[in-house]
């Protein structure tokens, strides 16, 4: 054949059978229909002619006499027996294909049926398959959809079938899809319509190639008869809770298959007229929004309830946080595909034979039935660590009698001057709000320990955070004292800095001044609303600074123009999504750190609540999902998780600018003054209506580097000496300064909840109280 007779075959192809879905019936014993037959072979002589009736003939003989082993000679005897005086040729129904071009030579649609599903019998018995051809469903969305079609025209388990999409097949449906490279383009319903119609072409299938929409959804539930099942395969969020609106208004019961772990959501409307959609677990959103939704950040938690966003599998968990990044949208295997056909077909028919009658969520999961039973991940230390080990009234007693007593002793102090005091040092910021410090009030002289259980932390190199959280609560009493008119005297580590006792303090008589830095204190919080940037006054950035070097040693610097905040963001991303790839990072910031719920923040009093980080739907999605350490595993063994860096990079692109806080030396008596730094600091942004938000994961990164960096990948302790050396360029550090605080600012309102902060009794004591030992989650 020459390329023009190919060229023209191609067009008439492409011109007249695009659409075309069912096939043309010629029964030849009429006389009209066979010279109508005839007329299309003249005019289409390229048409392939199959002709196999005498074996299906065969077949319908033998299945009518399963008591006999006939012979091929009494096969064909009984065969010629029942088509009487007619041909082979004028018996049955010839069946053309446009599409294709073939003809094919069959037994009419009663032997036709009988022959085809005798193999059914009796898993679906006579008088069900009778039922089942009676039955009209609704599938929307034919990729997944296109297995559970198939599928259940094998089975034969519908009378008719309507389905609705309005995409073509791509390359990368074939995946899973199972078809021809020659459908490439094809609309995905009349390709599946076509399938059907070449295994049986007396099945009824309705297309809706335009996909369901406004203008046809009464014609899809109810033209020709209402549905008596559907079943929901589509991508769309809006089609999903619209068509559920539907069933549920028309009593229609509705399965769907997510093609992972072998899920099937059933919703038995028909049985439950008054049931929420998809069993309530869309309650909470604003589903007028649905058809509004454009990007993937705002269709994640609509999506989420549908998949199961605590039961998917780790893999379409870590899928997921890979989407934008290494993958554009939502993987699916053929295997999962093939498997959910078969489920969703099984419980169709039963559904229909009315011999399944529940609603809910089921899962065949193949890996959990055929694989290796799961061990349990070792727990960390801090899990084995006994309550005992914090921090008692004995052992404090004994630290104090180590101390040298000075040979002036100071004041004593009133219980409203406790008060006062007590009040305000419990209200200082900590790393992760962990609250590492106890005070203990042996008159005349306070106390400061360091709880170091309660600050225990991956990322805590030789306790540089939790000192420096430490230095903001001093900083607070420096401020209460002083308007109490007090003056403080200070020894920082009179038992040498590996102590738990940090300081001691004396207190006298003094009129040193007033700093109105202490009105703020009760107002200081952490802000991590996400926001866009306006720039910040010049003025009050000088004054954040001013307040930061009030304490000798200490300096500050902010960048804000827009490429250092870039490189600022691809290193603050970098060492937040390595905090969230360590196993031990890992764990102490979602078991310990965040509180998921408002019920376990006020009863544990520590930790970030998830109501303070003003985190959109998808972000706590995002979260959820990264808190299963099995999907960061995957993560780390197909060498990505970029996704995981999403969320930093919105926190930096909300600063107006990013501030770096370095101190002469690290010792830890400097990061104590340099935590008095960040309080005044904060609190002076708080008298400007400045937000600030603590970014504390380079710098710590960078410390374990430098005190524990032969247990870094290598790749990662390169990137860290990178970021190292960018951080001081941006700064304008020198190499003997030491990185201590970096954090956003920018002006928002203030955050919706503010962090909880433990009892005073658990954390002040005076010498007339006891200590009681309690375990403090941290």
């Amino acid at each position: 054949m020459n390329s023009l007779s190919l060229e023209a075959l191609s067009l008439e192809a492409t011109q007249s059978n695009l659409n075309e879905y069912k096939p043309r019936f010629f029964r030849i014993v009429y006389p009209a229909e066979k010279s109508a037959l005839m007329d299309l072979l003249r005019a289409k002589p390229h048409i392939q002619i199959h002709n196999e009736i005498e074996s299906q003939l065969k077949d319908l003989v033998k299945l009518r006499n399963p008591k006999k082993n006939l012979s091929p000679e009494q096969n064909r005897a009984l065969v010629i027996e029942h088509i009487g005086s007619i041909d082979f040729d004028h018996y049955g129904v010839w069946v053309y294909y446009p599409w294709s071009f073939r003809l094919v030579h069959i037994l009419d649609e009663k032997e036709f049926t009988e022959v085809r599903t005798n193999r059914n019998i009796y898993k679906i018995s006579p008088d069900e398959i009778i039922e089942l051809s009676k039955k009209k469903i609704g599938l929307i969305g034919l990729s997944v959809g296109q297995s559970v079609a198939l599928t259940m025209s094998l089975e034969r388990g519908f009378g008719e079938l309507r389905i609705a999409d309005f995409d073509e097949l791509e390359l990368t449906n074939l995946n899973r899809i199972r078809t021809g490279v020659h459908n490439l383009g094809i609309n995905k319903s009349i390709s599946v319509a076509r399938e059907i119609s070449e295994i049986d072409p007396y099945l009824n299938v309705k297309c809706f190639p335009d996909g369901l929409h406004e203008a046809n959804m009464e014609a899809f539930f109810l033209e020709g008869g209402k549905l008596d099942l559907l079943i929901d395969e589509c991508d769309g969020f809006d089609i999903k809770i619209i068509c559920r609106q539907y069933a549920k208004k028309y009593e229609i019961p509705v399965l769907m298959e997510a093609s992972d772990r072998g899920m099937i959501d059933v919703e038995r409307f028909d049985l439950e007229p008054n049931r929420s959609l998809l069993h309530g677990l869309i309650d909470h959103l604003d589903i007028s929004k649905i058809k509004t939704l454009k990007t993937n950040e705002e269709k994640v938690p609509y999506l989420l309830p549908f998949v199961g966003i605590d039961t998917i599998s780790n893999r379409a968990k870590a899928s997921m946080l890979e989407i934008g990044e290494t993958i554009t949208t939502w993987p699916q295997l053929a295997s999962a595909v093939t498997l959910g056909g078969g489920i969703t077909a099984d419980v169709a028919r039963r559904v229909l034979l009315n011999q399944f009658h529940d609603s809910g969520r089921y899962y065949v999961d193949v890996e959990e039935l055929v694989g290796p039973k799961k061990t349990q991940l070792n727990t960390l230390d801090k899990d084995k660590i006994s309550p005992n080990a914090h921090l008692n009234r004995e052992f404090l007693d004994a630290l104090i009698a180590q101390a040298p007593i000075p040979t002036n002793a100071g004041i004593s102090l009133s219980p409203s001057q406790l008060k006062e005091l007590s009040d305000k040092v419990l209200l200082a910021p900590s790393a992760g709000n962990n609250q590492p410090w106890v005070w203990l009030y042996k008159d005349p002289y306070l106390y400061l320990f360091h709880d170091k259980i309660r600050s225990q932390s991956f990322l805590d190199i030789h306790h540089f955070i939790s000192q420096t959280g430490l230095g903001t609560s001093i900083e607070n009493l420096e401020l209460s004292s002083r308007k109490l008119d007090l003056e403080v005297k200070t020894e920082y580590f009179p038992l040498g800095d590996q102590n738990d006792l940090i300081a001691r303090f004396s207190f006298y008589p003094g009129k040193k001044g007033y700093d109105s830095l202490y009105d703020f204190i009760g107002q200081r919080c952490t802000n991590r609303r996400i926001k866009t940037p306006v720039p910040l006054d010049a003025h009050k950035l000088e004054s954040l600074i001013h307040s930061a070097q009030t304490i000798q040693g200490v300096h500050l610097t902010f960048a804000h123009s827009p490429e250092d905040l870039r490189l600022l963001s691809s290193i603050i991303a970098f060492s937040e999504r390595e905090r969230l790839m360590d196993q031990e990072a890992h764990k102490e910031f979602f078991l310990h750190e965040l509180k998921w719920t408002a019920e376990q923040a006020e009863n544990d009093k520590t930790g970030i609540d998830l109501r303070t980080t003003d985190l959109s739907l998808s972000d706590i999605a995002g979260l959820r999902i990264t808190k299963n350490w099995e999907v960061i595993e995957l993560l780390k063994e197909w060498n990505v998780g970029k996704g995981l860096e999403k969320l930093s990079h919105k926190v930096v692109n909300g600063a107006s600018a990013i501030g770096l806080l370095r101190i002469q030396n690290s010792t830890p008596e400097k990061y104590l003054l340099a935590g008095r730094a960040v309080q005044r600091t904060w609190l002076e942004a708080t008298r400007n209506q400045v937000s600030m938000q603590p970014l504390l994961a380079p710098i710590s990164y960078i410390e374990k580097m430098h005190f524990n960096g032969n247990h870094l990948d290598s790749s990662i302790k390169n990137s860290l000496m990178e970021h190292e050396m960018e951080l001081r360029r941006i700064f304008n550090c020198n190499k003997e300064e030491t990185l201590v605080f970096l954090f956003r600012v920018f002006e928002a309102e203030e955050p919706p909840v503010k962090s909880y902060r433990m009892d005073r009794e658990k954390l002040f004591f005076n010498d007339s109280e006891l200590y009681t030992d309690q375990k403090v989650q941290s």
